[in-house]
């Protein structure tokens, strides 16, 4: 490797982490906060939210790493024509392509680093997520039994419990059912705890009263009991088993789930996702190269990269708006998987057309085309 390729490659890698805090923080922060609520209505700890968002960090990683590839070249690139380092190498006869060789060995680390998100690690992580959702919506006793508040599992139904012990223990239970036709019920109980001895959870009363009041002959019965069983089980908001997706699936077991003969949509869907997973580690390696090729093709300009730049910018969102659109309709129609790959084909062609003007007779036609559209623009 030569000295000018570890010199951009470890200017580079200081630029990708920077980047890649930034947008990491910035996203991750944002899809986590989402997650705030859906911890508190359900009635659990900090904890859960912490390990919910520590699940989403690997596919927020998938998504970020081109990005921060991306933004890193172009910063480096342009902050190297500014100090005129790359006029000095570009002076010592070393060729665009050579000066473009570290941005690609880059681009082959993020294809890396994207390709073992993508096929393992962000499935597995966002298949531990799902069933992380799906075990906080069922544990209904939690969201039912909160300490001194009125907790309404339902629209006829009303729980109060005026504190919780740490040994499980209940005091100042009250239980108020309004349906729509009928009396209205109301359980009054000083004492009280959990039944976990049946496959359903109860809620057991002591020492209390059952007051049920009848709204048409306007008269009100009063039973004093010892103890009774209260069903909780009524008010469990997901007892169904949590259905699968292809997308929590990784990519070993995805091949298999491909292979085989009586897989259906499934299967077809499991082509698709793995194909868009490989789709997405070559747009990583893209990313970089793309930044680079669309700074370097005017060649040298004292009025700044401000232009190129943008247009750099807007090649790279043609890309992925591209790889978007072609991922919706292979969802649509799995059997249509190959056209997944129009997305990095095309921007491999923008890098070859980027590279061809750079060092063609093109770039007087590039430097007119610049000058026209951002006369003066300086740095």
């Amino acid at each position: 490797m030569m000295r000018t390729d570890r010199y951009i490659l470890s200017q580079m890698s200081g630029y990708f982490l920077f980047f890649l805090l930034v947008f990491t923080g910035v996203i991750w922060l944002n899809r986590a906060l989402r997650y705030v609520d859906f911890v508190l209505e359900n009635g659990q700890a900090g904890a859960e939210f912490a390990l919910l968002a520590v699940l989403l960090l690997p596919n927020v990683l998938e998504m970020v790493v081109p990005v921060a590839g991306f933004a890193a070249s172009v910063a480096l690139t342009n902050r190297l024509f500014g100090e005129s380092e790359l006029v000095v190498m570009m002076g010592a006869g070393i060729h665009n392509a050579v000066l473009m060789r570290p941005f690609m060995l880059f681009g082959l680390a993020c294809l890396v680093v994207v390709g073992v998100l993508g096929h393992i690690v962000a499935p597995v992580s966002f298949g531990k997520f799902l069933d992380l959702q799906h075990r906080i919506r069922s544990e209904y006793l939690a969201q039912i039994i909160v300490e001194g508040e009125f907790v309404f599992p339902n629209e006829t139904t009303t729980f109060f419990f005026g504190k919780t012990a740490a040994d499980g223990a209940l005091h100042d239970i009250v239980i108020r059912e309004r349906p729509e036709d009928g009396p209205s019920v109301v359980h009054t109980a000083p004492y009280g705890s959990i039944g976990n001895d049946s496959p359903a959870p109860k809620l057991l009363l002591l020492d209390g009263v059952i007051q049920t009041f009848t709204h048409g002959g306007r008269t009100l019965n009063t039973v004093h009991f010892d103890s009774l069983s209260y069903d909780l089980a009524p008010f469990a908001k997901s007892t169904r088993e949590r259905t699968g997706s292809v997308q929590e699936v990784p990519t070993p077991e995805l091949r298999r789930l491909a292979a085989a003969p009586d897989g259906g949509h499934l299967r077809d869907s499991a082509v698709a996702e793995r194909h868009s997973r490989s789709v997405k580690a070559l747009i990583a390696f893209l990313a970089p190269v793309i930044g680079v090729a669309a700074i370097l093709a005017g060649g040298f300009k004292r009025t700044g990269a401000a232009f190129r730049i943008i247009v750099a910018i807007a090649l790279m969102l043609a890309v992925n708006s591209l790889r978007g659109a072609l991922e919706a309709e292979a969802a649509r129609h799995p059997d249509f998987w190959w056209i997944l790959y129009a997305a990095p084909a095309f921007g491999s062609a923008l890098v070859l057309a980027l590279g061809w003007v750079g060092v063609s007779s093109w770039r007087k036609t590039w430097d007119s085309i610049e000058s026209g559209l951002a006369p003066g623009w300086s740095r």
